[in-house]
């Protein structure tokens, strides 16, 4: 998803990851579609990298291992160091329709879903946000824009000329 977003004009994407094959295959595509200079690779569990000081990102697409409740975990300590999500980001969690869960938060809010067969995204952004149904830019959540990588293990974001993802 980072590549996409980086294809499409995100001024730069961090992709988090820790298993050494998808690694190599993340740096592999990145040298084949010449947008390495644009991007950042990570190799490290994202629990740790996130208890680093944050930098915010205009979009965070977390897409972890399917049945092992870590996307709900990802968003929990996103939610307890809110430095990491732009005023206005918005982060994007991509998982299977049975692995829907409330996930209790102070800050963040979920903001939408949209479900495609087998696969949901659910949108968060800061709980103002989220409340008023609106994410980024006034616009409505959207899985059709361009999303990049940060989570277990990738996660993102949505693209717009010069953002930041991750």
């Amino acid at each position: 998803m980072g590549i996409e977003a980086l294809s499409r004009g995100a001024a730069h994407a961090t992709f988090v990851e820790s298993a050494a094959s998808a690694l190599a295959d993340i740096r592999h595509n990145l040298d084949a579609t010449h947008l390495a200079a644009r991007a950042e690779v990570i190799g490290a569990d994202v629990f740790a990298y996130l208890r680093r000081p944050p930098a915010p990102f205009d979009v965070i697409f977390v897409a972890p291992p399917q049945w092992r409740g870590l996307w709900t975990r990802t968003v929990q300590l996103l939610d307890q160091r809110p430095g990491w999500l732009a005023p206005d980001g918005l982060i994007v969690v991509q998982h299977d329709p049975s692995e829907t869960a409330d996930v209790p938060l102070r800050r963040l809010g979920a903001a939408g879903e949209r479900t495609y067969g087998r696969v949901r995204f659910t949108f968060f952004g800061h709980a103002q946000t989220a409340e008023s149904g609106l994410t980024g830019q006034g616009q409505q959540p959207t899985s059709a824009g361009p999303v990049s990588g940060l989570a277990p293990p990738g996660a993102a974001g949505r693209a717009r000329p010069g953002s930041r993802t991750g």
